[in-house]
């Protein structure tokens, strides 16, 4: 089974001003805005390092279960039964990830009453329109991520419970793993996307401030 490990999440790029704020232009409350969201996205890698971890270990359970004979069919039940754990695990690491991006989704909400107040600027009406529209495409994009994942995670739980099964048939394992794996081939192609436009938002952003004229620094 060849299965795709993990959802990278490309974390926007953070930019902090050089001098102080000089008052409260929309341009500068963006900022504040822009900024805010992008602390509350640092919490996903706190998530994403322990799921790489659990799956590196649910291939593992996998791989020893494949290795076991039908006559250690009581240790691959016991496998099977820590290899289920491990999917409820990396399920809640993935619901929290979902509420972290919940958060950042609400928390950047709040540019709309600037955005409005740019609108009809002919300098940086157009630009926050894009970036507003990129990160918008970017949240929707995660939203299908993660549910493709929790489904690929669903379909883990029922590859496992299958290999609990003594009478178990090499066609009804074949064709799970076979659904497991384009599953997974679904989030790949939704998680380029999603790196895409996280690097394309990100190139949106540090256009505004330049066009802002707000004085930043980009930091890793």
């Amino acid at each position: 089974m060849s299965k795709f490990r993990s959802i990278f999440v490309f974390i926007a790029a953070v930019f902090v001003l050089s001098g102080c704020l000089g008052g409260t232009s929309p341009e500068e409350n963006i900022y504040t805005i822009l900024e805010s969201t992008v602390q509350k996205e640092a919490k996903l890698k706190e998530i994403q390092e322990p799921l790489q971890e659990l799956e590196k270990k649910e291939q593992d359970y996998f791989n020893e279960m494949i290795g076991l004979g039908m006559k250690e069919f009581e240790q691959i039940v016991k496998v099977a039964d820590q290899a289920i754990e491990n999917v409820e695990k990396r399920r809640e690491l993935i619901n929290n990830e979902k509420q972290v991006m919940e958060e950042s989704k609400t928390e950047f909400a709040k540019v709309d009453k600037y955005v409005s107040e740019l609108k009809e600027d002919e300098q940086l009406g157009e630009p926050i329109s894009e970036l507003v529209t990129e990160m918008e495409n970017r949240y929707a994009i995660h939203e299908k991520l993660t549910a493709k994942y929790i489904e690929a995670l669903d379909s883990d739980r029922q590859l496992y419970e299958l290999m609990k099964q003594e009478d178990l048939k090499m066609e009804d394992l074949e064709g799970q793993i076979d659904t497991i794996n384009k599953v997974y081939q679904e989030i790949i192609t939704l998680n380029e996307e999603y790196n895409t436009i996280t690097g394309k938002y990100n190139d949106l952003k540090r256009n505004f401030y330049e066009i802002a004229e707000l004085e930043v620094e980009e930091k890793e």
